[in-house]
């Protein structure tokens, strides 16, 4: 206690990114467990998981502090490509705001889009927590059918989020083979996880 007091005391700003990684692992996971919003433990995208599945996905996530204005995700590029949570603030993604407990960029994180489709803003100081796409597929890979659970679920909340976006004539005029009911092997610019295209149909 008295060496984090005397080192919190020397930095004129606190780096919460650098205190937790400073701290043994057991108790960063704890402080994780802590810090990490209801909202962001119920994701749709992970409803359902077994509990040990569960864990492994929000343990130590990497937290991110944020400032207002600041762009974390750009439409046409392809990094950053990890999955991100708002655990504190909010965000501003082309006109929609989202909110604590939410998240974005799971396409270009789970492999179904090559580059973000969306720009995403900071819309007021907070925090973020992130999982790479590399830790998030190494920990669905000897779990094809939950991996395809997920990539189902986030392609149907996607069509859901773009509908609701569009107007009525639009929507008509947007319905596709994927729409009605195509495999998910398919879909435009959307590239699958290796191997995926052999699991889903």
């Amino acid at each position: 206690h008295r060496y984090f007091k005397r080192y919190f005391e020397q930095r004129t700003a606190l780096d919460e990114t650098a205190i937790l990684n400073d701290l043994e692992p057991a108790l960063r996971r704890a402080v994780h467990e802590h810090i990490l919003h209801e909202g962001v433990r119920r994701s749709f995208l992970f409803t359902g998981q077994r509990a040990d599945v569960h864990e492994q996905i929000f343990e130590n996530l990497v937290v991110e502090q944020v400032e207002r204005g600041q762009v974390i995700t750009e439409r046409g590029n392809t990094f950053p490509t990890c999955l991100y949570f708002i655990n504190e603030g909010s965000c501003e993604q082309e006109g929609e705001l989202l909110h604590a407990g939410d998240l974005f960029g799971e396409l270009v994180a789970l492999g179904l889009e090559t580059e973000h489709r969306h720009t995403v803003t900071s819309a007021e100081s907070g925090m973020l927590q992130q999982r790479s796409r590399e830790r998030l597929l190494d920990i669905f890979k000897p779990m094809p059918n939950e991996l395809a659970r997920v990539v189902e679920l986030a392609l149907d909340h996607d069509l859901a989020r773009e509908e609701e976006m569009m107007s009525p004539t639009k929507k008509t005029a947007a319905m596709s083979p994927r729409n009605s009911g195509a495999t998910l092997a398919g879909g435009g610019n959307r590239t699958l996880p290796p191997g995926f295209a052999d699991v889903v149909t």
